[in-house]
């Protein structure tokens, strides 16, 4: 059975949910710091990669599950692909004509052919015509192709390259050779865009353009490709999107590469060879009004120029890239990251909603469902975030912290009500067995139900000790204290062997409750509290003898103690009782009352242990009885049978064969005064006193019958003792 949550004092409560937050609050310190180290040096520090990496992968996650930039219809990609490089798809007699002719004299081409691209287009109409190839030496055909930029000016935009080598701050520019733009062509140059872009370092994977550049050379790198385009071919204004800073951006990209397939490609690739087909020319391109007024970037597909670079939607080729900068810039549709500052602010929200979810769920399984849906929710939260405000909000970090400060304040907390579980059960154990302080600890609401109040069927036993008094007047009061610690010590065991509950101790007295919280039913809780008084006589028996061997050979004094033991069984009430200053759970009512005066009567019949007649009918055939009297107590109608217990039934009667005459003379005899025949019962007693004659029982009840037959109406038998005082 699942042990049900205890529920501690509110100053424990209050100190548990101090530590946890404590807990909660280190955790998400020190994720914060992880990820502000992540943030600002996680390229430096490699151990720092895998948070990084983890980070994008969320990122990458709404980047192609979420929102897509519209793409721009003037924006076309004609690819320099296998089919153009290899013409495998003309017949001879077509690979003949201009500038197939150049084309097959094999890669690279003469540039005499992007001179023919060029004016193709532009006679197309084509806005604007951009290479996406570096032309960083004189080449074949150079004359051709710079007299056709020249034909048309402000229509042609040609690619320089900025590397910058890993680790280092040192950079390398690549620029058209000097025989296709003049020496003195420099970043002012608007036929020139920066293609460089720089991949995240800690996966080498693409998601942001930088569209001016502060580094080392300075003004001599032009701005980018794509704001080139922009500033030269864009719509009115849109020069105003261009960034003033060298800041990367992230781009919202279009859509799936077309290297995952053409028809979800946003910039499908248009092979370059088929504007020179006349057939493909007419029935694909109109004529070349495909071409009107469009953006055209000629510039490599496929791995056979090697220029696929990684991004969040996959590997995609270069220009597929630069047209995704471009339409971003063109539309000035970004994604933006919160500052630092909010990254700190959501790991220490995440931090808090853990803590306040190991609050208020005491079940740690409502409380992982919680979490998760939190988690959940902070993810669904950073997608409708990327569509509807372009945001792309931290993710991993504010999870790590959520489950590292749910874990912390759940250790917390479990290591704490742990702690308190330990402290209650040797509480516990101080009272009642193991086995009823597990079942307590257990089942706490239904100890608590009790607690506020219920009759319950329970059997009470008394203990107390003979002439102690007056004994402890005579020795140190520190070996007294000492002595009836020893003795309480020995009494309490068997009660808790027995499964009872030590309810209190008055003065020199024990009081003992079964069935109060944990019961075993009437019969077994009867026979336990009778085993628990037989085995306190052996203890005392046994510590009487101990203490005598003791002071033998010390002071000279004998140190003896008799006790009394009465138990009585019936419905009591069972609850916590006292002040708000002080409680103790106890049990109330006449069973209570009967038991203490039951014990009272061991005094009075000079036994050492009694019970009623409740308990002998409950454990009837588990014990040695001696009928003792039927006693009417103070304030009670009816009288009460007690009977003084002797021994297991199964074990033999102490004091050996005299004893068993004894008791079955006293027993026939006490059953003949129970039926008024006096004479019998008289013969009968007297036969049992010849085996033991200084037995008070059988002398009080031969004069009672001697009595009684001396009075011819025998009124002075009224079958029953009055007890006189309480």
């Amino acid at each position: 059975m699942a042990r049900q949550p205890l529920q501690p004092d509110s100053g424990i409560l209050w100190r548990r949910r101090v530590a946890s937050a404590v807990a909660a609050a280190l955790a998400c310190v020190a994720v914060a710091l992880l990820h502000a180290l992540a943030s600002s040096k996680g390229a430096a520090l490699g151990w720092l990669r895998p948070l990084q990496i983890g980070e994008h992968a969320f990122q990458d996650l709404r980047c192609r599950t979420g929102t897509t930039a519209p793409a721009n219809p003037h924006l076309i990609f004609l690819a320099v692909d296998e089919p153009s490089i290899r013409l495998s798809l003309l017949s001879d007699e077509e690979k003949q004509q201009p500038p197939f002719d150049q084309m097959a004299a094999g890669w690279p081409w003469p540039r005499s052919v992007y001179a023919a691209v060029l004016d193709r287009l532009c006679n197309a109409g084509a806005r604007m015509v951009v290479f996406d190839f570096l032309f960083s030496t004189p080449g074949k055909g150079d004359e051709e192709f710079r007299q056709a930029m020249e034909r048309w000016p402000g229509r042609v935009l040609l690619a320089c390259n900025l590397e910058q080598s890993r680790g280092t701050q040192s950079q390398t520019g690549q620029f058209p050779s000097p025989t296709l733009l003049p020496g003195d062509a420099g970043a002012a140059d608007p036929r020139l865009g920066c293609i460089t872009f720089f991949p995240d370092e800690a996966d080498f994977c693409v998601r942001s353009a930088v569209f001016r550049t502060d580094l080392m050379m300075g003004d001599l790198v032009p701005e980018s490709l794509a704001a080139r385009v922009v500033r030269a071919a864009g719509p009115a204004g849109s020069e105003a999107f261009i960034p003033k800073t060298a800041r990367p951006q992230l781009i919202r990209f279009t859509g799936p590469p077309s290297l995952a397939g053409l028809e979800k490609a946003a910039f499908r690739p248009h092979s370059l060879h088929e504007i020179f087909l006349p057939s493909f020319w007419e029935r694909n391109y109109q004529g070349g009004k495909v071409f009107q007024d469009a953006i055209v970037l000629v510039g490599p597909d496929g791995n056979m120029l090697k220029d696929i670079i990684p991004t969040p939607l996959g590997p995609m080729p270069g220009p597929e890239l630069h047209l995704n900068a471009v339409n971003a810039l063109w539309h000035n549709d970004f994604l933006h990251e919160p500052p630092l500052s909010a990254d700190i602010a959501s790991i220490v929200l995440l931090a808090a909603a853990a803590w306040v979810l190991t609050c208020v769920n005491t079940s740690r399984i409502a409380s992982l469902a919680a979490l998760l849906a939190v988690g959940m929710g902070w993810i669904a939260l950073g997608h409708v975030l990327y569509d509807v405000a372009a945001l792309q909000v931290v993710t991993l970090a504010p999870l790590l912290a959520l489950a590292i400060a749910w874990m912390a304040a759940q250790v917390t907390d479990y290591t704490l009500d742990a702690m308190y579980f330990r402290q209650m059960r040797g509480m516990l154990e101080r009272y009642v067995s193991k086995r009823v302080a597990s079942d307590l600890l257990d089942n706490p609401n239904s100890v608590l139900r009790t607690l506020g109040g219920e009759r319950r069927p329970v059997v009470v036993l008394f203990t107390d000790l003979r002439g102690f008094t007056s004994l402890s007047e005579a020795i140190d009061p520190v070996e007294m204290v000492d002595r009836l610690n020893e003795y309480f010590a020995l009494m309490v065991r068997p009660v808790l062997a027995e499964g009872g509950t030590l309810d209190k101790f008055i003065g020199d007295a024990l009081m003992a409750v079964w069935g109060n919280f944990i019961t075993a039913g009437a019969r077994q809780d009867a026979a336990a509290a009778v085993r628990a008084g037989l085995a306190m006589r052996r203890a005392l028996e046994e510590l009487n003898v101990k203490w005598t061997h003791e002071h033998k050979d010390k002071s000279g004094k004998i140190f003896q103690l008799k006790m009394g033991i009465g138990i009585h069984s019936g419905d009591a009430v069972v609850g916590n009782l006292g002040c708000e200053e002080k409680m103790d759970p106890t049990v109330i009512g006449d069973t209570v009352n009967l038991a203490s005066r039951v014990e009272g009567l061991t005094k009075q019949y000079h036994v050492d242990f009694l019970i009623s007649d409740s308990v002998a009918a409950q454990t009837e055939g588990y014990f040695r009885l001696q009928s003792v009297d039927r006693v009417q107590p103070v304030g009670r109608a009816q009288p009460v049978q007690v009977f003084h217990v002797i021994c297991l039934a199964t074990e033999p009667v102490p004091g050996g064969e005299a004893a068993q005459r004894y008791l079955a003379a006293y027993e026939e005899a006490y059953s003949h005064a129970v039926a008024r025949r006096f004479a019998a019962a008289s013969i009968g007693f007297a036969e049992a006193l010849k085996h033991r004659p200084d037995d008070y029982l059988a002398t009080l009840h031969h004069k009672r019958c001697t009595d009684a037959l001396a009075d011819a109406n025998h009124h002075a038998w009224s079958g029953f003792a009055v007890m006189e005082s309480k």
